[in-house]
């Protein structure tokens, strides 16, 4: 509502932390197979949240997410969907908004981020 306030600049301020967390050998990856619904609430912490929400807006514009977003909940909304799809609309949108170049793709790039612990 105020982009003077430039709250995405505090934001990744704040949660600098997570990358110490996700640097220790209790860590996991934010995307994880889980067999059980007791498994869920464990994989839901700072790391899934944090770490994943951070990345995107390294690469992407809040412009192309948002909408990458829309369409992603658009085409799946009354079906199941995975990773991959998510990823595939992100990518889509960044080629239309050009702000991807086209030798990329938002899997390439956030399976390397979300598929693995630590960070590189």
């Amino acid at each position: 509502m105020h982009p003077e306030w430039r709250d995405l600049d505090f934001f990744y301020v704040q949660n600098l932390g997570v990358l110490d967390l996700d640097s220790l050998e209790t860590s996991h990856p934010i995307s994880v197979e889980v067999n059980d619904p007791n498994e869920i609430n464990a994989i839901f912490d700072a790391i899934s949240y944090d770490k994943g929400s951070s990345m995107m807006n390294a690469f992407l514009t809040q412009k192309t997410f948002n909408q990458g977003v829309a369409n992603y909940l658009s085409r799946f909304k009354y079906d199941s969907a995975e990773q991959n799809d998510l990823w595939e609309e992100l990518t889509k949108q960044a080629y239309v908004d050009q702000t991807l170049d086209r030798s990329l793709n938002v899997a390439d790039i956030m399976n390397n981020w979300t598929l693995q612990m630590g960070f590189k």
